[in-house]
């Protein structure tokens, strides 16, 4: 074999066999300069066969022509470029991307001859796709939003992403080198590991769920894909796990399953109170219609005529009573309930309540003890006397009713600058599992609480309610067998300003003679309402007038000197009511107007118009309380 040392050895046969079949596209050119002799263009003057192939240019198609008419998108940049390479001499090598042909070719450029210049280039189009698409896929796995691992066959990490090391606390330099066991919790178990090893040693993908822990000790919940990466001869060389953090969702599957739970358990209850409801209604009412049934018979006795009036009265009232608790917790779960505050003293209040439970307490053999320490004036706080009263009574009733012997103590004491009440009792007493349901309507007619004992099961969901408008709390104490302690908190702001005597003391029915110049007007379309009044009022030495109508109404206020209370029926549309006495007032502003209703009217404007809203059935205790509070003046100069 013949041996060169030099190109220059080379026979000219030699050199053009190299020139057709060299791989490396060829091409010559020359520059083409304007008339201040600054480059325009080049043409081509002489190309190899590989050129055709990288280009997609016919060789007879190019030659002679100039660049920009073969290729007109050729940016003058790179007109420059080969200028100073034609110009200077030397050689350069670059990538150079063709708009034109849409290729990238790696290029080395040299002038053989001032004024041209040489190009011999490959193409590298397939190579830049590579790396674009590498680069591409690399970003995606810097920006995702999962954890990403890749470890040896061993299990060793090899790389992390930026979100694993986000989410773990450790840093790219802690976690390679480590085995993802660092991440271990302990709360699963090696066979739970072991059988995702056995999966993806086999070759195969695996998902599951991790309760991982992060560097500083926090414990988190990661559903993860772990799959095997095989080279070209399908022969496993690595692990790749991808990984989300789950936490949130587990605790939101947690929440959704508790308040599935609790909604079952709600509509449970709802059920159980609706048929409790159905009972606790039809009971009183055939008392009602029994007895009024056997009143018919006139050859009942005086006592036994007593016995079933007592036992209607009793039934209407527990009718009354479940009627206000729907009434109430309906307008406490609307947010119509209002605040009505004023001075109140707690010491009156308390002593009423046990003068009125007194007897039925003592019928059951319970002594009802009652501890006010306060004196009486530092006893007077700024609240909602008749929210307070509800609670109270509330509370007393359920005691009386679940206890059977030993004593219930009603009190309070200060702390904190709050008022702590207390009704402690010596019943039954209630398991602690079911101490924080029992605020919760319809916890009544769950059986482990009520076993058989009336009631609708709303009284402590609307004390509780009560309790937090006035800026208080309740809860209970209580043991099975020992009774319970129910306690609440209110604001305590005592107002040392004395009160007239019925804001602050719960009247007693009493028999008073008013004098004959007290006159009272009676306003209601319905005439028994209207005789009903009238009756109950008799045992008073008073002036009656009565209007079936507001228009009627307004004209007797018109016409008559001196009314000293008005007592006005009102519907759920009050309307033309508030504008009678919007009239009543301009007239006679000191009087004092009334509503009666037997609907829940509870708006701040009404309140602001009438001196007090009161809710049918007017029974005459209620009816007698309300004259002597308007017309106490009165009473006194009698």
């Amino acid at each position: 074999m013949k041996a060169f040392n030099t190109v220059s050895q080379l026979s000219e046969r030699e050199l053009r066999l190299i020139f057709e079949f060299m791989p490396n596209g060829f091409a010559l050119f020359e520059m083409i300069y304007d008339a201040d002799n600054q480059p325009v263009d080049f043409r081509y003057l002489e190309m190899n066969p590989a050129f055709e192939k990288l280009t997609g240019l016919f060789i007879s198609d190019v030659i002679g022509r100039t660049v920009k008419e073969v290729l007109p998108e050729t940016e003058d940049s790179v007109i420059r470029m080969y200028n100073e390479i034609a110009t200077g001499g030397g050689m350069q090598s670059f990538e150079s991307h063709s708009k034109g042909l849409g290729k990238d070719y790696l290029v080395y450029s040299f002038s053989p001859a001032k004024g041209r210049f040489a190009t011999i280039f490959s193409d590298i189009s397939a190579l830049k796709r590579a790396e674009s698409q590498i680069r591409k896929l690399s970003e995606a796995v810097k920006q995702s939003p999962a954890s990403i691992v890749i470890t040896d066959m061993e299990g060793t990490i090899e790389y992390v992403n930026p979100r694993f090391i986000e989410e773990t606390g450790y840093t790219f330099e802690e976690a390679v080198g480590q085995n993802p066991k660092v991440l271990k919790s302990g709360e699963q178990s090696d066979l739970y590991y072991k059988n995702m090893w056995e999966t993806i040693s086999s070759g195969n993908f695996w998902t599951g769920e991790f309760h991982n822990k992060k560097k500083n000790g926090e414990l988190y919940w990661e559903a993860a894909v772990i799959a095997p990466i095989k080279d070209e001869k399908g022969v496993t060389t690595n692990y790749l796990a991808v990984k989300e953090d789950i936490t949130e969702m587990k605790k939101m599957q947690v929440a959704l399953e508790n308040a599935k739970l609790k909604a079952e358990e709600s509509e449970r209850l709802k059920a159980a109170f609706l048929a409790n409801m159905s009972h606790e209604i039809r009971t009183p009412m055939n008392g009602l219609l029994g007895f009024v049934d056997l009143l018919k018979d006139p050859n009942l006795s005086y006592e036994e005529k007593m016995e079933y009036i007592t036992i209607i009265e009793e039934s209407g009232h527990r009718m009354l009573n479940i009627i206000n608790d729907l009434i109430n917790i309906s307008k406490v779960e609307s947010g119509q309930m209002q605040l009505n505050l004023a001075d109140s003293n707690i010491n009156d209040q308390i002593r009423f309540i046990q003068n009125f439970f007194k007897l039925e307490a003592s019928n059951k053999g319970i002594e009802l003890i009652t501890s006010c320490p306060l004196e009486s004036d530092l006893s007077i706080i700024k609240t909602d006397r008749e929210k307070v009263y509800a609670v109270l009574t509330n509370l007393i009733k359920n005691a009386i009713k679940f206890t059977t012997k030993g004593t219930i103590t009603v009190g309070y004491v200060i702390k904190d600058n709050k008022m702590e009440f207390y009704v402690k009792d010596t019943g039954r007493g209630i398991p602690s599992d079911k101490l924080k349901a029992i605020f919760d309507r319809f916890q009544q007619v769950d059986t482990q609480l009520s076993n058989g004992i009336e009631g609708s099961g709303l009284g402590l969901t609307i004390s509780k309610a009560y309790i937090e408008m006035l800026g208080g709390k309740i809860w209970v104490d209580s043991l099975v067998g020992e009774g319970s302690t129910f306690y609440f908190t209110l604001p305590y702001n005592p107002q040392l300003e004395n009160n007239r005597p019925y804001d602050l003391i719960e009247p007693e029915p009493s028999i008073c003679m008013l004098p004959e110049k007290v006159t009272l007007l009676i306003v209601d379309k319905d005439d028994q309402e209207r005789k009903y009044l009238k009756e109950l009022l008799n045992t008073y030495n008073v002036r009656i007038l009565s209007a079936s109508t507001y228009m009627e109404a307004l004209e007797k206020c018109k016409s008559t000197t001196e009314i000293d209370l008005v007592l006005m029926h009102i519907t759920k549309s009050i309307t033309d009511g508030t504008n009678a006495v919007k009239q009543m007032k301009e007239l006679k502003p000191s009087m004092p107007v009334v509503a009666v209703s037997t609907y829940a009217i509870d708006n701040e404007h009404s309140h602001e118009l009438f001196d007090e809203i009161i809710m049918k059935p007017l029974l005459s205790d209620r009816l007698i309380q309300i004259v002597e509070k308007y017309l106490w003046d009165k009473l006194d100069e009698a």
